[in-house]
């Protein structure tokens, strides 16, 4: 996008805020956190972190897809302006 083209970076903050969180209830942040975050760069295909080490292994259905939902997300974002 053109420098300094106010309309472009707002469309790029609109898509940055429609990204669904990856958290379903903060009150277990601290539970999870480590497996979600693991999930969520997998999910988006940054790089391949592989499984989270002991103690940290388990995650709830609900928090994995919802790390699923949100890395995909950002590597749908990432596709659409890295080509533009």
């Amino acid at each position: 996008h053109a420098r300094g083209d106010a309309t472009a970076a707002e469309a790029a903050l609109a898509d940055i805020e429609g990204v669904p969180l990856p958290i379903p209830d903060f009150a277990d942040f601290d539970k999870y956190n480590i497996q979600l975050e693991k999930a969520r760069i997998n999910a988006s295909g940054y790089t391949k972190c592989g499984p989270p080490r002991a103690p940290y292994r388990d995650l709830p259905p609900a928090w994995a897809d919802a790390a699923r939902t949100n890395g995909e997300a950002w590597a749908a974002m990432r596709a659409k302006y890295a080509s533009g």
